[in-house]
C-alpha cells in the first residue's frame, strides 16, 4: 500500500565514553564553538543560546535553538543530542543532516582544544515518519491488525547477519556489525488513516558502519525494508540526506 509522508522528525545522539566533567567551567567556550561551527551557515542569535546549570552534573547543559525552534542542539556531560521536527521536503532533510555533520566537526575541535578525553561510544539515529495511508480511506489500526494476523515477512538478507526478534514491535540486531534497531509502527490517535513509524538505530563506534553518510544510508535502507515488511511503500524526505553524501 502506498503511504504519503506528512512530516518527519529526527533525533541524533552521540553518547560519550566518559562524562565531560569540565562542562560547567567551559560552557561558554562550548557555545562559542557551536556558534562558530554552525552559525556561519545557519544564523544563531544570542537569544537562541542557553546555559542551564544545576547541583548535579547531569543537570548541566548547553542548548542552541535552530530554525525558529524546529531544531535543538543539547550538550550535556553525557552526550550530544540534536533533534529536528516537521521536516517535509528533501531540502529540509539535507539541511538537518548538514547541521549534524557540522556538529560532529565541532566535537572534534572541542576534543583538540578543551576536552582531550572526549570520545564517542555510541551514535543513535532515530527518524519518526508521520504517514497517511492510501487515499485516506484506510484505517491505520485495521491495516496493522491485518499485518499482525498474517505475520510480518521482512527480508533482511541485505543486512549481513541481522536477525529479527519477534515481539509486539520489532527488534533488529546485528552482532557482527555491532548495531541494533527498534522499530515501532502504530496508528495515530484521533486520525484513522494516520500511522506513525519510528526506527531507533544504535551504532557502536567500534562497529563496521561508521561515518554519518554511511549511517544515514543504512537507516534509510533499513527503514524502507521494515516498512515494506508491514505492507507499506513510502517515499521519504530522508532520501535528501543521501544526496551528495
Amino acid at each position: 500500500m502506498q503511504a504519503a509522508v506528512e512530516r518527519v522528525d529526527l533525533e541524533y545522539e552521540a553518547d560519550f565514553s566518559a562524562p565531560l566533567f569540565d562542562l560547567l567551567a567551559r560552557n561558554t567556550e562550548v557555545l562559542r564553538s557551536f556558534h562558530e561551527g554552525i552559525g556561519s551557515s545557519y544564523p544563531i542569535r544570542s537569544s537562541d543560546m542557553q546555559i542551564s546549570r544545576g547541583d548535579r552534573l547531569s543537570e548541566i547543559r548547553v542548548l542552541i535553538s535552530l530554525f525558529g525552534g524546529n531544531g535543538l542542539i543539547d550538550v550535556t556531560a553525557d552526550r550530544l543530542s540534536i533533534s529536528f521536527e516537521y521536516m517535509r521536503i528533501e531540502e529540509q532533510a539535507a539541511i538537518c543532516k548538514e547541521c549534524i555533520s557540522l556538529s560532529e566537526q565541532v566535537l572534534t575541535r572541542l576534543k583538540k582544544k578543551i576536552f582531550p578525553d572526549l570520545a564517542v561510544h555510541i551514535v543513535t539515529l532515530s527518524p519518526t515518519l508521520f504517514l497517511r495511508l492510501g487515499d485516506g480511506s484506510v484505517s491505520a489500526h485495521s491495516h496493522l491488525a491485518q499485518v499482525a494476523v498474517s505475520g510480518i515477512s521482512t527480508d533482511l538478507s541485505g543486512f549481513g547477519g541481522a536477525i529479527c526478534h519477534p515481539c509486539v514491535n520489532l527488534e533488529v540486531e546485528n552482532k557482527d556489525e555491532r548495531w541494533n534497531a527498534d522499530f515501532h509502527a502504530y496508528g495515530e490517535w484521533g486520525s484513522e488513516p494516520s500511522l506513525i513509524a519510528s526506527c531507533r538505530v544504535m551504532y557502536d563506534e567500534s562497529g563496521t558502519i561508521r561515518g554519518l553518510d554511511d549511517r544515514f544510508r543504512h537507516v534509510d535502507r533499513l527503514l524502507a525494508t521494515l516498512l515494506d515488511g508491514i505492507g507499506l511503500e513510502v517515499s521519504s524526505p530522508l532520501s535528501g540526506m543521501m544526496k551528495g553524501g
